[in-house]
Formats: structure tokens, sequence, C-alpha cells
């Protein structure tokens, strides 16, 4: 795709944040979804296993790096990030192909028009050269002060762990004295859902609890005045989360 040329020529329409081809994938993906009607792609390997198989083809890991520098030599550098990329997911520890690979990146993000672009290549850059990355999780609701309930809900039910909550499902209802709203909050199949309701559920607990005082709750900080029964409950729920992964691989297994 591309832009009309009366448009093209418009210096505000560069791409300097995000790329045409970028954003209508982006757009058909909403849209349209994945497919694209090749029944190759219905079931695809996972990125380690399609590298293995074609590093193997290409004649080993030696070949493959053999075969990215002449295409790097030819100019062709989205060949060798396919090639070495492929490798450096079949070989993990083949420094010399992540240091190879980062250098290509490099060169595309000096070319990048699009900042987004020019940013992706070099988190690349950074990841490849610094070696092995140790993932860690923040707290469960870092982030999170100030919300009012129902979007507070809505994030941390992103952050449910599947597994620890299949078998914890329960109901209790949110009563905001400040707002007079409540919440209705269950905890059922693994999924966490909540909706705005005229009156508390019936025959469920009631947490008669502030946006803020619920966030304090769930994190233990300036606790409000609760009865043991209703911190059971909030210790019950705030352990059924995990916190947002960060410092995660993006370019390597």
């Amino acid at each position: 795709m591309r832009y009309p040329d009366a448009l093209s020529a418009k210096w505000y329409n560069h791409e300097y944040y995000g790329s045409l081809s970028h954003n209508s994938r982006a757009v058909y993906h909403r849209y349209m979804g994945f497919y694209d009607g090749n029944p190759a792609h219905l079931d695809p390997m996972t990125l380690t296993e399609e590298a293995s198989h074609y590093v193997e083809a290409l004649g080993g890991g030696a070949r493959v790096l053999e075969l990215a520098k002449a295409a790097i030599s030819k100019g062709d550098d989205r060949w060798a990030v396919d090639l070495l990329n492929k490798l450096v997911f079949a070989d993990p520890a083949n420094r010399a192909a992540q240091l190879t690979l980062a250098d290509v990146y490099e060169q595309l993000a000096y070319r990048a028009e699009s900042s987004t672009w020019r940013n992706g290549y070099l988190e690349a850059v950074t990841e490849l050269r610094r070696g092995q990355v140790q993932p860690r999780r923040t707290a469960p609701f870092a982030g999170l002060v100030g919300l009012p309930t129902d979007l507070l809900l809505d994030a941390v039910a992103l952050r449910l762990a599947p597994d620890r909550a299949r078998d914890a499902p329960f109901a209790f209802t949110i009563s905001d004295p400040e707002t007079d709203k409540n919440q209705v909050v269950q905890v059922r199949n693994s999924v966490l859902v909540h909706e705005d309701a005229s009156a508390p559920l019936v025959g469920a607990p009631i947490l008669k609890l502030t946006a803020a005082q619920f966030h304090a709750a769930l994190t233990g900080e300036g606790q409000p005045a609760l009865s043991a029964d209703d911190h059971a409950l909030v210790r019950r729920f705030a352990a059924l989360f995990d916190g947002p992964l960060t410092n995660f691989a993006i370019v390597t297994p």
C-alpha cells in the first residue's frame, strides 16, 4: 500500500510515528483477523521449532551465518534479518549470530523514518548485545492507585493467574460509600468478571470500601479497618493475581 501522490508529497504525512504498512495491517487484523486464506498459516510451528528446521535444512548454523553475511554485503538486510533471526532462535547460545543480527538492526534503525520502528530496532540491538535477559514481575497491583473501582477491576482482570483461580470460584460486592455505586465481582472459570449493579449480590459478602480503600486493602498498605472475614476475603482475592512481567525477551527465545 502507498499514499496517493498528493498526500505523500506533504511533509506532515511522512511516517514519523507508525507507518502505513504497519498500521494498515493492524486495522486489517482488527476487522478480518490474522488468517489470510492460506491454510499453511492455520497451525504454524512455534518460532523455535520453525527456526530449527530452517537452520537444519540450510546446512547448519555456520552455513546460515555465512549466507546472512553474504546478504549483508549485498545490502539485502531484510533477508539477512530473516536468516539471523532463525539462527538466533534455533541456537540461542550463538553469540556470533546475535551480534551480527544486532549490527543489521542498528543499520535498519539508522534508516528508519518511523520513530516506533527505529525504537523497535534499537531495543532489539540492546537485547542482543546485552545477552541473556532476566524477566521480572512487578507487584500485582502496582500502578493502579487512583483508579475508580471499575477501572481498577478492569486492570486486575488482565493480571489474574488462571491456574490459581481455577479452583477458587467466589463472588462479592464492593459498595462504595463515596459514590453509592455497587460493583459485583465474580471469579469463575478462571476469569474475573465484574459489573455495575443497582444492589449488592444476594447472599454474597459486601465490602464497603472506596476505590482508594479497596486498593489499599489489596496491597496491604494503609489497610482500612475490615472485619476478620472481610480481610480474609480480600487476601484470598489478592492472592489470585500476578504483576505484569517486565524485562522479557523480544528477539531471543
